[in-house]
């Protein structure tokens, strides 16, 4: 009589794998900022086009598995997603999104720098707050959201290596200081608007609030990445999803068994997935700031940073009417 055959590899394989998928399913679900494993959240008023993890999922290579996937209204036109998931290195992941609407909202976009003041320095974007609130109170406004801007001389002086617009008003004018250099910003007729020094010199008239940003990474739909860095990394930048309707997507990063980072050309294909048509890379690494106020006027951090909070040069924020 014959013996019966165990496979013992294929066995050990298959345990091993589960092992394997297990360590990693829990390592990026533990710790500070973790979601629910599978939690999927939505306002009552949630937009189907803010399903960015089936979006990305469907249209690059840049998901293996969704861990997580919470989208919620935080204010009339503003919507926040945060999205966990393993990439194909089976690496942990964490993005963070923020969506906002212009049209009959009541929501503004401008631009913040330390201490509210026209000259440049040094100022975390938690503390630009309050000098922003206390500039608009009598316009009955104030801040529900900010985020990091643009590259600046950490080392010396603190200066924006773009330009500065507040308010119509010219701060920092085109430099030249690295080229070539781009600028996000609002037109006066509220429509946004990326470019490079041709743009700028076309629209500069037109221009109510701007601040720079390095790397045109989306133009006109088309990948924009060649000869830039690989090296995966936290980031900040801002895409157009519209004629009155941008985004804001912040990567956590340098964390292991928490969120490895993202290339500028993997950052340049989730924005073309998510349906925007440009994007600019802001300032990225320990920069990275996201902030959201909630329902009771308290303003929280939204990412995780591998540190504290860094001092910048400035920063964009989403103001709203009272």
């Amino acid at each position: 009589m014959k013996k019966p055959r165990i496979h013992l590899p294929a066995t050990l394989s298959a345990l091993s794998a589960l092992i394997v998928l297990s360590f990693i399913y829990q390592s990026c679900t533990t710790g500070k900022n973790a979601f629910e494993p599978g939690e999927k959240r939505y306002s009552s008023e949630y937009l189907s086009s803010c399903d960015y993890s089936r979006q990305i999922k469907e249209k690059t290579n840049l998901i293996k598995s969704v861990i997580s996937d919470t989208t919620i209204r935080t204010f009339k036109g503003i919507y926040e997603t945060h999205i966990r998931y393993t990439n194909n290195g089976d690496s942990c992941m964490a993005i963070h999104f923020l969506r906002i609407s212009f049209r009959h909202t009541g929501l503004l976009l401008e631009t913040a720098t330390p201490f509210d003041s026209l000259k440049y320095g040094f100022q975390t974007v938690m503390d630009m707050i309050p000098y922003k609130n206390k500039h608009v109170e009598t316009k009955n406004e104030k801040v529900v959201a900010a985020v990091n801007a643009d590259y600046f001389f950490i080392k010396t002086t603190g200066a924006p290596l773009g330009i500065v617009y507040k308010n119509s008003r010219m701060i920092m004018p085109w430099t030249d200081s690295v080229t070539p250099y781009f600028y996000f910003g609002m037109l006066k007729n509220d429509r946004p608007v990326i470019g490079d020094k041709k743009s700028y010199l076309a629209n500069r008239h037109r221009i109510r609030e701007a601040l720079g940003g390095r790397y045109y990474i989306l133009k006109n739909n088309i990948i924009n990445t060649d000869g830039l860095t690989t090296k995966p990394e936290p980031r900040t930048a801002v895409g157009i999803l519209g004629r009155d309707e941008i985004i804001f997507v912040l990567v956590d990063g340098r964390q292991p068994g928490y969120s490895y980072g993202l290339s500028l050309k993997n950052l340049a294909e989730l924005f073309k997935a998510i349906g925007a048509t440009d994007a600019l890379n802001l300032d990225g690494g320990g920069s990275s700031t996201l902030i959201v106020a909630d329902e009771n006027g308290r303003y929280n951090l939204k990412n995780k940073l591998p540190g504290s909070q860094r001092a910048v040069s400035n920063a964009w924020m989403i103001l709203r009417k009272e």
